[in-house]
């Protein structure tokens, strides 16, 4: 599979012209950068080369914007090893394509702790930037202590998808609200109901009197509630239905499965310190932006018109 992507990148990978400006931002406001990568130095040449040889005057070759380059790190375990980093030997770089001026960057293997040395910087000094939810993200953060940055590339169309489908979602609000509603009262109409038939009085007593009247109102007022919460259930299971498929025919959202977080989304949530679609997606930001988490909101919080 290398092989044949390193033969005609253009076919596999998609080249954005932003990222070489998000990371020449990063580094012109004084951050250090570096790259690691689980792939041999050959492919790794091949590939950021691709994305980034040409795209700044200032910066012409791709690990001209990267302080250190690891390559064949070995993640997840490279988060818990002890191991010191390796230079690549000058034979090593000549294979792979690698400039020799950068010789002084480049290593190999070792463990996160080498790695923070070599940096200078680490725990949560050091955003890590990944795409593997257990490889990635989460060993990063359970080993590391580094604080780290998820990218999900399909949140961007997610996202679009949201915007489109935002009056469904809202007559999707709307149908759960009015089916609380009616399983709200018709509970309290078969309590009632309950109540009137434990203190009714014999049948001989009561032919055609005021509790038999009550009983039929309330068992009137129950069917008609009982038919009014089976036509909102219908409605709101039909409509969840045409909101996944839009999504995904097989397993609707990413990040949901149904109303509550899929195991994805759990996992992004626990582990990721913040997620984006892109990197590029950082220039939107000032240098010094400091991501905070939105307020998370308890049942109990909900004011009315929230539940």
């Amino acid at each position: 599979m290398k092989k044949a992507i390193v033969a005609a990148p253009e076919r596999f990978i998609e080249r954005h012209g932003e990222l070489p400006r998000a990371l020449a931002m990063f580094r012109d406001h004084g951050k250090k950068l570096f790259l690691l990568t689980n792939s041999e130095p050959h492919y790794t040449q091949a590939v950021m080369s691709y994305l980034l040889d040409g795209a700044s005057a200032s910066m012409p070759g791709w690990n001209d914007y990267f302080d250190v380059v690891v390559v064949s790190a070995g993640k997840p375990g490279f988060f818990r090893s002890n191991k010191p980093v390796q230079r690549l030997r000058a034979d090593e770089i000549r294979r792979a394509g690698l400039p020799e001026a950068a010789r002084g960057r480049l290593f190999q293997g070792g463990g996160a702790r080498a790695l923070e040395d070599v940096v200078g910087h680490g725990g949560e000094e050091i955003l890590y930037v990944g795409d593997h939810t257990f490889g990635d993200i989460l060993r990063a953060k359970a080993h590391s202590r580094w604080r780290t940055a998820m990218v999900v590339e399909e949140l961007e169309r997610e996202i679009e998808l949201e915007r489109r489908l935002a009056h469904r979602y809202h007559r999707l609000d709307g149908l759960v609200a009015e089916r609380n509603r009616v399983l709200l009262d018709l509970g309290r109409s078969r309590r009632r109901l309950q109540a009137l038939g434990a203190g009714r009085p014999g049948p001989q007593e009561v032919a055609a009197g005021p509790a038999l009247e009550a009983t039929q109102r309330l068992q009137a007022r129950i069917a008609e509630l009982e038919a009014e919460s089976a036509r909102a259930a219908a409605e709101l299971r039909l409509l969840r239905e045409i909101i996944e498929r839009r999504f995904n025919p097989h397993w609707g959202k990413l990040f949901k499965c149904g109303e509550v977080n899929s195991r994805f989304g759990h996992q992004v949530k626990d582990f990721a310190c913040i997620y984006t679609s892109a990197v590029r997606n950082f220039l939107a930001y000032p240098e010094s932006m400091y991501f905070r988490s939105p307020r998370e909101i308890m049942p109990h919080e909900m004011g009315p018109g929230r539940e």
